[in-house]
């Protein structure tokens, strides 16, 4: 058996949503230029956050937060940083029963100058300093990512200027860069279709396809130094998705045969065809994740020419077929999803489905949405009545329950939980919540998010009240008890950094004043 990374799975909770959250501008009190030092905070009791001691980096320009002095950065380097890439390191956790700990910041990568380098979070002895890892390459982009939660190691995908030294030309070239690498390894006749663990998290390897008199999927070590074939003669392939009970990958190939595409079944050792046909035409648009449960895989088809939006398929596990669940053409990307709904942006709106027959539950317009296993968290605009509501959905029903002048602002996931493989979710995390009207910022469980809106009567832990000039602040921390915010500043395209101890009452601090330049958290 091969099982899904695990962070992968947080990251599923996480970073789609992190991109599309709503940054609500709305007034009222808060003239606090100051907010409470965390050292006068009372504890909210839960203080087991931090099982490592690390650093929380921003940029513009890299600087490292110490959290035993927050208002002193250290900076890192003076140069602009262009793309970042965080990876992070479990300390336990256990495939089968979905427990984890030990959950913390490991090292960050960074392009800065077409070099890439990579740097630890981990606070030591000695303040870390940056390891260049692209030779001399003139690196372009960073395409790709995958890290190893289990070893604590990363893995880079880039493209760089070829023999012209120029970026995006037909001589460009692509390679991996890792810590673990003594120099850059060229996959530029290569294609990572993904990686893998056998009976384990964090990678083993990787499944490669490879160009030659035929195309050739081989599964190889993460050193790439013991390659074996499982998947010849084919044409090209591209992966898909994997069943997070059982761990095997879904990856579609077009045979030499037929050059028909058809659904093939990885389990670790090797291919199987499901004589499920993907012809061409389901291909997946660029920005848009694949979505997994223990029931199949939901993915995006292009439509319209030109390409204006697409349609939701599901992939069936039982008998390997395809299902339309929405057929608007209008479908940009899947958001998020609980055990039986599952939530898309569209051109217009965001709306959640029905899982088994795409039946439209709720539309909403202006959103920022979360979810666990049978409830989705969301906090919207009205544009009939202009107010701004905090609200859940519960799977078991069709109506929501809201409460006004509320909005989700991130969201914390501890370092020590547990994640449930049939579903492929997170079972518990924390939301930030902000008080449009106060500007005051809260930190809740999903428990007390539902009792307050059933009640009417928020009574969540309070980390402070933003500063006078700062309209808004968004976040979101994996792991750790520590966690930077942006602030925006003054409704501008500026932002500040600020500073909050989750588990500790008024510790929200203001880090830089920078009204110049634009700083936010790396996460």
């Amino acid at each position: 058996m091969i099982k899904k990374t695990l962070l992968n799975i947080l990251l599923m909770v996480v970073i789609i949503g992190a991109s599309h959250i709503f940054v609500s501008c709305g007034g009222g009190g808060g003239n606090n230029n100051t907010p409470a030092n965390s050292s006068t905070g009372d504890s909210t009791g839960d203080s087991t956050g931090d099982s490592i001691a690390t650093y929380l980096p921003y940029k513009a320009s890299l600087h490292f937060v110490d959290p035993d002095n927050p208002t002193s950065p250290i900076e890192i380097t003076d140069t602009q940083i262009d793309e970042t890439y965080v990876s992070y390191k479990m300390e336990n956790a256990n495939v089968n029963t979905g427990e984890y700990s030990g959950l913390h910041r490991n090292k960050l990568v960074y392009l800065a100058e077409n070099s890439v380098y990579w740097i630890s979070l981990v606070k030591g002895n000695s303040q870390p300093t940056p390891q260049k890892i692209s030779g001399n390459l003139k690196v372009c982009n960073i395409e790709d990512d995958y890290s190893d939660e289990r070893n604590g190691h990363f893995f880079i995908e880039v493209y760089a200027a070829g023999n012209d030294n120029e970026c995006d030309t037909d001589d460009d070239k692509y390679y991996l860069l890792s810590d673990i690498f003594s120099s850059p390894y060229d996959i530029t006749n290569k294609d990572i279709i993904t990686d893998y663990a056998i009976n384990s998290y964090g990678i083993d390897g990787f499944l490669i396809g490879e160009e030659g008199s035929t195309y050739t999927i081989k599964k190889c070590d993460v050193h790439f130094s013991n390659c074996l074939p499982v998947l010849s003669n084919i044409a090209d392939g591209e992966f898909i998705g994997n069943n997070p009970k059982t761990g095997e990958f879904f990856v579609c190939a077009k045979t030499q045969e037929n050059n028909n595409y058809y659904i093939y079944k990885f389990d670790g050792n090797s291919f199987t065809n499901t004589n499920a046909i993907c012809t061409n035409e389901r291909s997946w648009l660029e920005k848009t994740e694949s979505h997994e449960d223990n029931t199949g895989i939901y993915f995006v088809v292009e439509h319209g020419n030109p390409v204006e939006g697409g349609n939701l398929f599901k992939f069936d596990f039982n008998d390997y077929s395809f299902t339309k669940l929405y057929g608007g053409g209008d479908l940009i990307d899947i958001l998020k999803a609980t055990k039986s709904r599952i939530v898309v942006s569209t051109t217009t709106f965001d709306k959640i489905l029905d899982k088994n027959n795409g039946q439209l539950i709720k539309q909403i317009s202006q959103s920022n949405i979360w979810t666990t296993t049978d409830t989705i968290f969301y906090s919207y605009l009205d544009i009939n009545s202009n107010t701004y509501n905090l609200c859940y959905l519960s799977d078991n029903s069709t109506t929501e329950k809201c409460i006004q002048n509320y909005s989700i602002s991130g969201l914390f996931i501890p370092s020590s939980g547990t994640l449930d493989f049939d579903t492929g979710f997170i079972k518990d995390y924390k939301l930030l919540i902000l008080d449009l009207q106060n500007k005051e910022l809260f930190i809740s469980s999903l428990v007390d998010v539902k009792t307050a809106i059933d009640n009417q009567s928020p009574n969540w832990t309070s980390l402070g009240i933003l500063p006078s000039d700062i309209t808004y602040a968004y976040g979101f921390q994996i792991g750790e008890k520590y966690m930077l915010l942006a602030g925006i500043v003054n409704n501008s395209q500026s932002h500040d950094i600020l500073f909050v101890d989750i588990y500790r009452e008024n510790s929200l601090q203001r880090i830089t004043n920078t009204p110049d330049l634009d700083e936010m958290p790396i996460n």
